[in-house]
């Protein structure tokens, strides 16, 4: 395993967006309830599960709320700021968060209920009262999908547009089976179908229900030197990705208009801080680490401030500053190594199998780690 590092005396900042595509979302929608959510300072996933479970919004919280008394083996426990995980309500946050991820993805109730663990029945329940809760979503969504029939193409916040041709397709399609057929252009070397035959194919085609509908005449045209082609599915997927591409490919425009307003911040040039590279919603550098706190502050700002501009909703990012990139995790994981490995070697062996099993990392560096 590799590592990112800087170069000597210098540090990595780096900075992420908390929950950029459910917060474009909640601008593009222009939904109230997620809006005030966010004005709030609310965590929306947690906003989500409460209207969907119809309970309190601390139920859905992650950890206990601080002050909360639990009972725990026959003692009262106060608790502290994020000291004790609620178990269900972090279950139900994580399913809210699928259920909203499932929707900017444009899954249908099937496969939303195999990503929640839930039947179809609870499925279509859940998507349900989603929607009752936050009604303007759902009229987003079936408006983006109204437009994209229309133009075929859908655009983001600032207008740059995805072209989803596949939305124009035929459902099915019927041509001739010879041998000079372009699979690729469709093309059957202008040998037509008769009108008797298309007609009757194309008749036949709008009673198709199930897979085995389209299948059994399938082979049905193959006998009459045909070949059925169904688009069912390019088109289904062009009308899912629609709503995806103005979230998905909004949160990619914000993050590159948030790396155009760091390269020409002056107090970041006057630090010297340089674009490494960006991860999704994530963007990393360096600079000298006499700036590294100034750095630390100022580039989170100048990352919100790219979004008020285009978006109603508040944007939060979280600041790091390392001396290799993923230094928290890596850490955590070495930590984990060690524990593991202490159960089996004696002391005279442990250090030398951590080292193999990180050889990313210096001697020195290791020591320092598990001397924590």
């Amino acid at each position: 395993m590799n590592k990112i590092i800087t170069r000597r005396h210098y540090k990595l900042i780096g900075s992420d967006y908390s929950g950029q595509e459910a917060r474009i979302t909640a601008a593009c929608a222009k939904c109230p309830a997620m809006l005030n959510a966010y004005k709030e300072g609310k965590d929306l996933y947690v906003v989500i599960a409460q209207q969907i479970n119809n309970n309190k919004y601390e139920d859905n919280l992650e950890f206990y709320p601080e002050g909360t008394i639990l009972e725990i083996d026959g003692q009262k426990v106060v608790c502290g700021k994020e000291t004790h995980v609620n178990v269900e309500g972090k279950a139900r946050r994580s399913q809210a968060k699928q259920v909203l991820l499932a929707l900017t993805y444009g899954m249908g109730v099937k496969t939303m209920s195999e990503r929640i663990g839930k039947s179809i029945e609870e499925s279509q329940k859940i998507m349900d009262n989603f929607f009752k809760a936050f009604p303007e979503v759902e009229k987003w969504i079936e408006d983006t999908h109204k437009k994209v029939k229309k133009t075929g193409y859908v655009e983001d916040f600032i207008g740059r547009r995805r072209r989803l041709d596949d939305i124009f397709l035929k459902p099915y399609e019927i041509i001739s089976k010879n041998e000079n057929l372009n699979f690729l252009l469709h093309c059957d070397d202008k040998q037509s179908v008769s009108k008797e035959l298309y007609n009757k194919y194309m008749n036949a085609c709008k009673k198709i229900k199930t897979r085995s509908d389209y299948n059994e005449l399938k082979l049905l045209a193959e006998k009459d030197n045909l070949i059925l082609i169904a688009n069912t599915d390019k088109i289904a997927q062009a009308e899912r990705q629609s709503v995806n591409a103005i979230v998905q490919g909004g949160a990619a425009t914000l993050t590159k208009l948030a790396m155009i307003d760091i390269y020409n911040d002056e107090i970041l040039n006057n630090c010297e801080f340089k674009i490494l590279l960006q991860v999704h919603d994530e963007i990393i550098g360096e600079c000298p680490e006499e700036y590294a706190e100034i750095v630390t502050e100022r580039l989170p700002q100048v990352m919100m401030n790219a979004a008020k501009k285009y978006i109603e909703t508040p944007m939060v990012c979280n600041p790091y500053c390392v001396d290799y990139w993923y230094e928290d995790e890596l850490k955590a994981s070495i930590l984990k190594d060690y524990k593991k490995l202490k159960e089996k070697y004696a002391d005279n062996e442990l250090f030398e199998k951590l080292k193999d099993l990180h050889s990313e990392m210096t001697e020195n560096e290791l020591k320092n780690v598990i001397s924590l």
